[in-house]
């Protein structure tokens, strides 16, 4: 049986098979996260980061699951580079990668810090001590407020603060921010939800500032969307071809007009007309540049893991060991059985 989830149908899997394609997402992102690292450097263009992270990972047999972000100092989150961006790293800089891949809709998610400043340095050390807090509690039944009293208490021992409106997500097929959430911060209440469950993946992600540990939104800064349940109308039939082509390459995942508008068979101006258009009839949401306030420095740090029996397995570091579900091998194969035929037939 298959199942459709707003234009994009897939197979049902079970959970060897879900495990699997989680832990391989997991190994190619941090593959590509590998190769990338050396580019982050002062003088570097964002451009050209975000390009090369997004094409490695479809040449590694994978897809992005939302663009690549690459925050410089104040930025926390949601910056990627738009079409044609001239955007490079600055000199004495705190840059934020963050990537997604997914396999079949199963999501892996990484982000790391790079300094250029040697006092930044403990900046960078804060969000990765506050992500360390808060897995130490990792396991299964655990109250998700109980990561954000360790996590906010462990980067104010660095005399900074988390971003409050920043969390770790639960990563549902498809989506990349489930239901639950990985606080930051101290909490009032925890959910009747809000419990770490066995089989669960999730991404942890910390953000540590040198500011008032609030972000904003820095409009009309936006060129991450999401598309919206219902095909709203476009007038144009190009409008209608670059809308229908989202929907069927992207479905509920975070994408950008950047994509669209590199794209051979679309025109960058009809791109960002279609955008617009869509943006006014509700059938986008938009993930506008978040940041703090102008003078602060921003770190960050993230994983994806696993949640198991005892406790969590991160996907998205080494040692990377696992096998290929039998069921996943037969499906290969007979695969290559039918390409091959189809070949075949086109030869003939």
């Amino acid at each position: 049986m298959s199942k459709q989830i707003t234009g994009m149908s897939y197979d049902e899997r079970s959970e060897e098979e879900r495990q699997y394609l989680l832990k391989k997402a997991g190994q190619i992102l941090y593959e590509v996260f590998e190769e990338v690292k050396p580019m982050v450097k002062p003088g570097a263009k964002l451009l050209d980061i975000c390009n090369t992270a997004e094409n490695l990972i479809y040449e590694k047999g994978a897809r992005p699951s939302f663009p690549c972000n690459v925050s410089v100092n104040y930025m926390a989150a949601h910056y990627t580079s738009p079409y044609n961006d001239e955007t490079i790293i600055p000199e004495a800089s705190i840059v934020k990668l963050d990537m997604g891949a997914h396999i079949d809709g199963f999501i892996s998610d990484k982000a790391d810090t790079f300094c250029f400043a040697k006092e930044l340095e403990t900046v960078k050390e804060a969000s990765y001590a506050g992500w360390k807090a808060g897995m130490e509690l990792m396991k299964p039944e655990l109250e998700t407020s109980m990561i954000g009293v360790a996590t906010e208490d462990k980067i104010k021992e660095y005399n900074y603060k988390p971003i409050r409106e920043l969390a770790g997500h639960l990563l549902d097929r498809y989506r990349l921010h489930g239901s639950k959430s990985l606080p930051n911060i101290r909490i009032p209440y925890a959910k009747a939800n809000s419990v770490v469950e066995e089989k669960e993946a999730y991404a942890f992600e910390v953000f540590a500032t040198t500011g008032g540990g609030s972000v904003h939104e820095v409009k009309p800064k936006t060129y991450i969307y999401m598309l919206m349940p219902r095909r709203v109308p476009v007038r144009s039939r190009d409008s209608k071809a670059i809308r229908n082509f989202a929907f069927n390459e992207y479905s509920t995942l975070p994408f950008t007009d950047r994509w669209l508008m590199q794209n051979d068979s679309f025109n960058p101006g009809r791109v960002r007309l279609t955008i617009n258009e869509m943006k006014r009839h509700g059938g986008l949401y938009e993930y506008s540049v978040l940041a703090e306030e102008k003078d602060a420095m921003v770190s960050q740090y993230e994983e994806s893991f696993i949640v198991t029996e005892a406790k969590y397995e991160i996907t998205t570091l080494p040692p990377f060991d696992y096998k290929m579900p039998e069921s996943l091998k037969e499906k290969e194969e007979n695969q290559e059985e039918k390409q091959e035929e189809e070949e075949k037939d086109k030869t003939e």
